[in-house]
């Protein structure tokens, strides 16, 4: 009898996971089906707008299908067993989250309260809910078992006694900065306030590298990267907090960051369209906040009254409200290339909750931005099984760490760059089969990292070097061509805009007014083996020279280039990073080297240049010209690593401890931070 009765009780618990996985596999079908119409539908009125919204839904749609898994198989989770009751409470979350969050937008604007119901933004509720719930599903996903539990048990481990050690040591080093600031300010004429950043971040680096070499330490390279990184990025932020034509197209990136930070309704004030608009002085302004970058004059000084009378004027200028008001969602929001702003306008919309002054909000998005480029290249470093030395060396590259620290996208590219190949390294080390729960965050981060420049999309390739082994016989084609819908899907955010314009239409104005995106596309299409011919001569008579290529490490913008006034410290860089890509071995790193994935390297770096350097022609540079404008080198920052783990990487080469090898290149890194940072702003900031 008890047989019958629990025959009965798995035939009726199969009988309604089988419904479950039904209206599950029904849903994801649904979710995939609005999708598509509402991209269809959007193409007309924005082509990047609807291929963005493709991949919200097809994000949404995958995320269901864990759903199945964490709710209904009710498979252990960082929140223990969960069953299908969880997901009232999974969607309840959402909502409570979404609310909040617009009630957050609601109270740092100016002209909008939370307590008028016309004020709230169905639109802005929706995407708020839609982020809540794609990022609980991540943590349900990926957060191991028992992660809280472990959390609070280390939390009960830190004594008391540490806890006040750690303060007495954090009082001391800043006694000591501000010591060391004022003898600096005294003696070299340097503003009190960046003095005093620039001697925290050089006594901070100091104790990094002298805890790093202590024999029995645990501080691990990543950490002490992360160190460095943001005391050097947070000293130039509060050297200079709010100004423009800083980093390329810094203006450009603050007004997409701050649509951003509204989602809806964005509000500008006088402040704002100062920093949106070179060289702008609105009413009540007396100065633009260049603050006489241009024209270049790398030995321009700028003393601290003309920097305190700026932001002054920005505060009064953001005290006195709005002067416009978008109406809605703007379309340029739902963009593609807008998740590279993400951290910047996290920080701005932070800012104005807190009623922050206009110039720390400011400083606030530019080290929101900061934040995320360290974090991310941590988890790198950390996860990265080979080329540690080497990935703390790249990450901590001046050009690099300065963008980071302004409104830019390239951080984001960069450092997502970087944990979508330590991953992959990482997938191609263990030697587990690859699973979906594993290959996953690799896509991810792969379309996370595209998204400001599709453009380096062949690099998706790189997944082709899984090793066939560890790939099930019947999940190969699955597998590949989930890489190629990737591939198909980054290149269509780029395509699609071309094809709705017929071309690219008038291209970017900054280009000049002989730039016709059209008009170059006819003329590459009539000649394409001489276009071909311009391309090659292009890369290797003047873009890949040692010379050029030097330029992208200490290029700080509008503040200067290092490589300019002392080309061998720039060269001296590019060999030090060619001599760690051959010392900083083991066998993980080895196991990589193969004539094939070397071929296959550099095959994706020569398509990826080949459609940057496209890019660039139809859209900036005249037509018919016989050179190509716009063509920068810092665009190779990207490339380094995965050209230093499959290119310039050999399986009979040196060998070093590890731990040296990582002490080493974040001191001599370090180093070269220091000196760019104080060569060209901290010395020029005068008293």
């Amino acid at each position: 009898m008890s047989g019958c009765v629990d025959s009965h009780v798995k035939g009726t618990g199969s009988a309604s996971t089988a419904r479950a996985v039904l209206f599950i596999k029904v849903l994801v079908f649904a979710v995939l089906c609005v999708g598509g119409v509402t991209a269809v539908l959007f193409f007309k009125r924005s082509a990047s707008a609807s291929v963005a919204i493709l991949i919200a839904f097809i994000l949404i749609a995958l995320s269901l299908a864990s759903v199945y898994h964490n709710f209904i198989q009710g498979r252990k989770t960082c929140l223990g067993q969960l069953g299908c009751r969880s997901l009232f409470y999974l969607f309840g979350t959402c909502i409570v989250l979404a609310v909040a969050m617009e009630i957050g937008t609601l109270v740092g604007a100016a002209t909008k309260s939370p307590f008028v119901l016309g004020d709230w933004s169905v639109q802005r509720l929706g995407m708020f809910a839609c982020i809540a719930y794609l990022i609980e599903m991540l943590s349900l996903e990926y957060l191991p078992v028992g992660f809280f539990a472990r959390f609070k048990e280390r939390c009960k481990r830190i004594e008391k006694k540490s806890l006040v050690r750690a303060m007495l040591y954090a009082l001391g080093v800043a006694f000591g900065s501000a010591g060391a600031g004022f003898l600096v300010s005294y003696f070299l004429g340097i503003a009190f306030l960046p003095a005093t950043a620039f001697s925290l971040l050089s006594i901070v680096t100091v104790l990094v590298l002298v805890c790093i070499c202590k024999r029995g330490s645990h501080l691990r390279i990543e950490t002490g990267f992360l160190i460095v990184a943001l005391s050097a990025g947070i000293a130039f932020v509060v050297a200079v907090p709010a100004s423009n034509l800083f980093s390329w197209d810094d203006e450009v990136h603050y007004g997409n960051a701050l649509r951003l930070s509204y989602i809806s309704d964005p509000e500008f004030t006088s402040s704002d369209l100062m920093m949106t608009q070179l060289f702008s002085v609105e009413g009540g302004h007396s100065i633009d906040a260049s603050m006489g970058r241009w024209p270049l004059n790398f030995d321009l000084t700028w003393p601290e009254d003309q920097i305190d009378h700026l932001n002054g004027e920005l505060d009064a200028g953001f005290e006195r409200g709005p002067v416009q008001v978008g109406e809605g969602v703007d379309l340029s929001v739902l963009n593609y290339t807008m998740v590279g702003y993400i951290p910047s306008a996290m920080g701005l919309w932070l800012g104005r909750l807190l009623g922050l002054p206009f110039h720390m909000i400011f400083a606030l998005g530019r080290i929101a931005n900061l934040l995320s480029y360290c974090l991310v290249c941590y988890a790198a470093i950390r996860i990265i099984p080979c080329k540690k030395a080497l990935l703390c060396a790249l990450a901590l590259i001046p050009t690099s760490l300065f963008m980071a620290s302004n409104y830019a996208y390239d951080p984001w590219l960069i450092s997502f760059g970087f944990l979508s190949i330590a991953l992959l390294v990482r997938e191609f080390a263990s030697p587990k089969p690859l699973t979906v729960r594993s290959a996953f965050p690799i896509f991810l981060a792969f379309l996370l990292a595209l998204g400001p420049k599709a453009v380096y999309f062949p690099f998706i390739g790189l997944m082709y070097l899984m090793p066939r082994k560890k790939i099930a016989p019947e999940k190969r084609r699955v597998y590949y061509f989930a890489v190629v819908a990737l591939g198909i899907i980054v290149v269509l955010t780029f395509l699609a805009p071309l094809i709705a314009t017929n071309g690219g239409g008038s291209g970017d104005p900054r280009g000049g007014a002989d730039v016709n995106s059209s008009l170059q596309l006819k003329h590459v299409l009539a000649d394409p083996a001489g276009y071909l011919l311009l391309v090659i001569r292009f890369l290797f008579l003047g873009y890949l020279i040692p010379v050029n290529v030097a330029t992208a490490m200490v290029n700080l913008a509008y503040l200067g280039d290092l490589s300019i006034s002392c080309l061998p410290f720039a060269l001296g860089i590019l060999v030090y990073l060619a001599g760690l890509m051959l010392v900083d071995t083991n066998d993980a790193s080895r196991a990589l080297s193969s004539v094939g994935s070397k071929a296959w390297t550099l095959f994706l770096f020569s398509v990826a240049l080949f459609g940057i350097c496209t890019a660039l022609y139809l859209s900036f540079t005249p037509v018919g010209a016989d050179g190509i404008a716009g063509v920068q080198s810092r665009y190779l920052l990207p490339f380094l690593l995965p050209l230093g783990l499959f290119v310039l990487n050999f399986k009979k080469g040196f060998s070093v401890n590890e731990r040296a090898c990582g002490a080493t290149a974040l001191a001599v890194s370090s180093t070269l931070v220091l000196v760019t940072w104080w060569c060209l702003l901290f010395s020029r900031l005068i008293v």
